[in-house]
């Protein structure tokens, strides 16, 4: 009992750290000369950290979000993820965001996005233990982030360390009551700094 006592305070300890941060958001604003108005910025990116509860999971770790001319240039996320009694400790990595074609991701005058793709959902350094996963990341306010899973449909084979044969929507739920229609419970993160590039029409 000592050894996992000790256990839920690292953690606990670990979350304090990486959440503590987070409080008090920077932004900047880098404005640039442009002969046409523009109604909100298409390059920004958005750095922070998941802190969300599936379950009997707490999810705890840092994720990046760079976006150029509308196109996500980058999307990552390493996660550890810890029962609250401290067993079954693993990590997920998220990565590999391929952008659903044509479309452009474009923050409004609340500095909030929704960006659809598909992303490699990894587990325990395996990067593609669920591939091409149909998600959706949200920017809310330039405050917070969502993300949400819809694999309803695929299927893959159970993981090499164990447990069920599953997809990254229902890993990722209150199992099992995931929702296949509007998919994953969403992974919520705290953004710490927030940067955009928006143009201005200048008079000289």
């Amino acid at each position: 009992m000592m050894k996992i006592d000790k256990l839920i305070l690292t953690i606990l300890a670990l979350a304090v750290a990486l959440i503590g941060p987070t409080i008090g958001n920077s932004y900047y604003m880098i404005h640039a000369e442009n002969a046409g108005a523009q109604t909100g910025s298409t390059t920004f990116s958005a750095s922070g950290t998941v802190t969300s509860r599936v379950g009997p999971f707490i999810l705890v770790g840092p994720m990046f979000l760079g976006v150029t001319d509308g196109k996500v240039s980058l999307f990552i996320a390493n996660i550890t993820t810890v029962h609250t009694d401290a067993t079954s400790l693993h990590k997920h990595e998220f990565t590999k965001f391929h952008q659903t074609s044509g479309q452009i991701a474009k923050l409004n005058g609340n500095n909030s996005v929704n960006i659809t793709g598909t992303m490699n959902v990894g587990l325990n350094k395996k990067l593609n233990e669920w591939d091409q996963v149909p998600t959706k990341i949200s920017v809310i306010n330039g405050t917070t982030v969502s993300i949400v899973l819809n694999d309803a449909n695929k299927s893959y084979p159970a993981p090499r360390e164990g447990g069920p044969s599953t997809t990254a929507l229902v890993h990722f739920s209150d199992s099992p009551q995931y929702n296949s229609t509007t998919g994953s419970k969403p992974i919520t993160g705290l953004i710490r700094q927030f940067t955009r590039t928006e143009t201005e029409t200048i008079t000289h």
